[in-house]
């Protein structure tokens, strides 16, 4: 579990407020409305502003379907881009090449990969082509977070149960 802790610890994410920022490899993700998108970029157009990426998501071909697309994302005015991109550094991640060479793989063999929101989504996907470690900071912060609550509600609930036996005994 350490380990882990300390996987996230040496992430960082930049904004990126300009398309040479981006390079081939890099783990990437976007704010959406009540989450964030990650995935992996392929190939880079400078000049038109244009940027390749593959990661998991809603493939539409006769019937929508999970799983790894491909898309290329054009970017007119990074000033005002909704939603901003951020950028994953990483102090020890897989080689560019190699990123690129699994999403690739990944994608070719898409069919037999399962999107699942706790165990493989965008995430999962985009990290482990990255670093070789399969893993989501949303994931497990919402985890914490439920844990947090539910634990919350219980203690909340022994305190009020507590609460109600003592009342009833002393009457």
């Amino acid at each position: 579990m350490a380990h882990e802790l300390i996987s996230f610890v040496c992430t960082k994410t930049m904004p990126v407020d300009n398309i040479s920022q981006l390079r081939k490899g890099d783990h990437i993700k976007f704010h959406r409305l009540l989450y964030t998108h990650h995935g992996i970029v392929t190939r880079v157009w400078e000049d038109k502003n244009q940027f390749e990426v593959i990661g998991m998501g809603i493939a539409m071909n006769q019937t929508p379907v999970l799983g790894l697309k491909r898309s290329i994302q054009k970017i007119t005015n990074w000033r005002k881009i909704v939603p901003v991109i951020y950028k994953y550094v990483y102090q020890e991640r897989l080689d560019p090449e190699n990123t690129i060479e699994m999403i690739e793989y990944l994608l070719e063999n898409r069919e037999q990969i399962q999107y699942d929101l706790f165990e493989n989504n965008c995430e999962h996907i985009a990290r482990l082509c990255a670093t070789g470690k399969h893993e989501s900071q949303q994931v497990k912060r919402f985890g914490v977070g439920v844990l947090c609550t539910l634990g919350g509600i219980a203690v909340t609930a022994g305190i009020t149960a507590g609460a109600f036996v003592i009342q009833k005994v002393t009457q």
